[in-house]
């Protein structure tokens, strides 16, 4: 028993971690037009409906990447795979801040669609599939 809780104490800032980062992660990605695409739409002045259906591309591109990202986690685990999410994401969100035309915002909302490499999601239901409910909750 005494294993168990340093295991758990070891644990802790590794998923206090993965929250906080998580928490951003949806914060700049998902919820983001929710935000910024009023504004983004007035100084741009691109159609409203047009910049919110940037993100639906990025969704769909997202579920694209998905099956890939899914083998990759399975492969290699979910750690280096949720930074190289991280990475896209922020690459993403780079190049959308330099859009300066509607194909161009369209465009780099495709890749900035990539953020569910960095959701843990992925490994949540790998670690269902191959350990059970129990091991896929402790992640969660």
């Amino acid at each position: 028993m005494t294993s168990d809780k340093a295991a758990a104490s070891r644990r802790w800032p590794v998923i206090t971690a993965l929250g906080l980062t998580q928490i951003m992660a949806w914060g700049s990605s998902y919820y983001l037009p929710a935000v910024l695409a009023q504004p983004i739409a007035s100084d741009t002045g691109w159609p409203l409906g047009w910049v919110v259906g940037g993100l639906s591309l990025g969704l769909i591109a997202a579920g694209a990447v998905s099956p890939f990202v899914g083998r990759m986690i399975a492969s290699r685990g979910g750690r280096s795979v949720l930074a190289v999410g991280a990475c896209f994401l922020a690459a993403g969100l780079l190049l959308l801040s330099l859009a300066h035309s509607l194909a161009v915002f369209f465009a780099r909302t495709a890749l900035w669609g990539k953020w569910p490499v960095g959701d843990y999601g992925a490994d949540f239901i790998r670690r269902l599939c191959q350990h059970g409910l129990l091991a896929a909750l402790r992640i969660s």
